[in-house]
């Protein structure tokens, strides 16, 4: 196990009915609602609005946040917070909500080009503080210290780690997310899996604390997934949209690095098409397994037996970690998820690979993951197969 600093300020206000409370945690400033479309038709917007108003909470606001955040929008909220002299943003939404705040919290203090910082060119020392109203189990950005974009002048997606911008708090009502449609609770899900096994597949040995923590995770996803996406069942809906929280806080990767070369290479995907980020991950992670499971066959036959229950072939684990990832699969089209771009009717030419593979590397790096660590070849690789088509 690596040596490890967690810390994670985010205060987590969970339960029924608990965004009637927002004000407990806004006194005093001048806030900035940021929402998506989803959020003001549900109501929750002019809820929280007419909450504030009793309470003498002046703000200003911004909706019209969608999937794979845009960079042109996130402007509008910075040139906005600094009009109106904002000192708080209270995010009303899901991970696309949560992440364009982020962005503007970055903004707000800055006089310099906002998207410097997702393209390396400098690192965030402030930002204005945020807190979130969750309305779906998802991408988990609600405490966590990441922040995903998408620039749509250059069709790419770039992304932003950094602890200044952690939200200050965070409200999970489960009940928020019975407007939730379908699609969207299927893909919130299958992005928490994700989360969870990008940090679990690791070479690094005795993290038993965190191994066992990501297990349960995926296991709760396993357990709950079917009634969360189908019921308004609040133990179901309740479990999942803590385990969101729990699967990118930072805590199922302590004492190891993280590997996440799958989301890297989902960035180019939804960067370039504008594609749910969920789908293109659970598209091309049996591709990336298939490449990669030789490395530490045993990882992956631990994960087939501790999270999927299958039984461990110790004459031959790699039969079991195959059977692993192939059980993985069929997990994800039992939800009727993708388990290739093909299956996302998406296209793409040698030309276009080149292209896409580009978006995985962080500028001036020539390789992602950790676990297994792919260049630019490797990534190539991967992506032929995913919209091939073939397992």
């Amino acid at each position: 196990m690596q040596n490890f600093i967690f810390n994670n300020p985010t205060k987590i206000i969970f339960g029924k009915g608990e965004e009637k409370n927002v004000v407990n945690e806004l006194k005093g400033e001048k806030v900035l609602l940021h929402y998506s479309n989803s959020s003001l038709k549900s109501g929750l917007v002019d809820s929280v609005k007419q909450i504030l108003s009793e309470n003498s909470i002046a703000y200003v606001e911004l909706g019209g946040v969608v999937p794979n955040p845009r960079l042109l929008k996130i402007r509008e909220g910075v040139t906005l917070a600094k009009e109106e002299a904002v000192t708080f943003i209270l995010a009303i939404g899901g991970g696309s909500v949560i992440d364009s705040a982020k962005a503007i919290a970055l903004g707000i203090p800055d006089d310099g080009d906002l998207w410097d910082f997702f393209t390396r060119k400098r690192t965030p020392e402030k930002a204005t503080p945020l807190g979130v109203i969750l309305t779906i189990a998802s991408a988990g950005s609600e405490s966590s210290n990441s922040c995903v974009v998408r620039n749509e002048e250059e069709n790419t997606k770039r992304g932003v780690n950094t602890d200044v911008f952690r939200p200050r708090f965070a409200i999970l009502n489960p009940e928020l997310t019975y407007s939730v449609p379908k699609n969207q609770m299927t893909a919130g899900i299958a992005d928490i899996y994700m989360h969870t096994l990008d940090r679990y597949f690791t070479n690094e040995k005795d993290c038993y604390v965190t191994d066992g923590i990501a297990e349960t995770i995926l296991k709760t996803v396993l357990k709950y997934a079917f009634t969360a996406i189908n019921e308004e069942n609040y133990e179901s809906r309740a479990n999942i949209m803590w385990a969101g929280s729990l699967s990118h806080n930072t805590i199922t990767g302590l004492g190891r690095p993280f590997d996440f070369s799958v989301h890297a290479m989902e960035r180019g995907i939804s960067g370039s098409y504008d594609s749910i980020h969920a789908f293109g991950l659970t598209a091309l992670w049996i591709h990336w397994a298939l490449y990669t499971y030789k490395e530490n066959v045993m990882r992956f036959a631990k994960y087939a037996n501790s999270v999927l229950g299958i039984e461990m072939n110790f004459e031959n684990p790699e039969e079991t970690a195959l059977e692993g990832i192939f059980a993985t699969g069929d997990f994800f089209e039992s939800l009727e998820l993708p388990t290739t771009l093909k299956d996302m009717e998406l296209e793409a030419d040698e030309a276009r690979i080149e292209e896409i593979s580009n978006f995985a590397f962080v500028p001036g790096t020539t390789e992602i993951g950790t676990f297994f660590k792919l260049n630019k070849e490797d990534v190539k690789n991967i992506l032929r197969k995913s919209f091939e088509g073939d397992l």
